[in-house]
């Protein structure tokens, strides 16, 4: 619901609240030590998250289903999938080679559940099937009968689903406190740069705001 409101760029960072609420429940409920490394974490986490809210792109921009694949091909998003498959790659054989390390299989859940941008354009065109050509930068076309939203709504379901039993992996051998930055972090970062290369989200801000952001 929340992507129908807001580009993907800003609703992705709210992510980064979990890990408000992972320090100050992980220590009373799972009896695990908040220390100064873990909550120095926390806080640049949260930081972050708080500005990249505040001076992220604000204006929605509505597109059509047709306008939203357009994006996807474009040279940037090409970069982005090659950059992405490279990072899963490499996150994935240091999380196999090194079982003992906890930060690997945290980062690429985190990495494969970032991609909101999935997320954000099949619910673009749930919202065309839905409403149709009432809704600005819908046409009378359904959706639903194209390709396009069948094999995206299923790459979303499939990062998000492993990405998470990623991390319920990353749980059963690590603590909470130590976990869950990492993911949320990833998770962060993956979403503001899949924002700006695929969603071309960041052409609607300015450049102090993309700075900042």
């Amino acid at each position: 619901m929340a992507l129908t409101l807001a580009p993907a760029s800003i609703i992705s960072t709210c992510a980064g609240l979990s890990v408000a609420w992972n320090v100050l429940l992980a220590p009373c409920t799972l009896g695990e030590q908040l220390t100064y490394v873990r909550a120095g974490a926390a806080i640049a986490i949260i930081i972050g998250t708080i500005c990249m809210g505040i001076f992220g792109p604000h204006a929605e921009v509505l597109r059509s289903p047709e306008e939203y694949i357009a994006l996807m091909a474009r040279p940037s998003a090409l970069v982005y999938y090659a950059g992405l498959a490279g990072l899963v790659g490499v996150l994935t054989l240091l999380t196999l080679r090194m079982e003992t390390n906890r930060a690997f299989p945290a980062a690429l859940g985190g990495s494969l559940v970032g991609n909101q941008f999935l997320h954000k354009v099949v619910t673009e065109m749930i919202n065309c099937a839905w409403f149709g050509s009432e809704r600005p930068g819908c046409s009378a076309d359904n959706p639903f009968n194209s390709w396009q939203i069948w094999v995206l709504g299923s790459l979303a379901l499939v990062v998000s689903v492993t990405g998470l039993a990623v991390l319920a992996l990353a749980l059963r051998k690590s603590e909470a406190l130590d976990s869950i930055p990492i993911y949320q972090g990833f998770q962060i970062l993956i979403g503001a740069v899949s924002g700006a290369m695929v969603l071309q989200e960041q052409r609607s801000n300015n450049t102090a705001g993309v700075t900042l952001y």
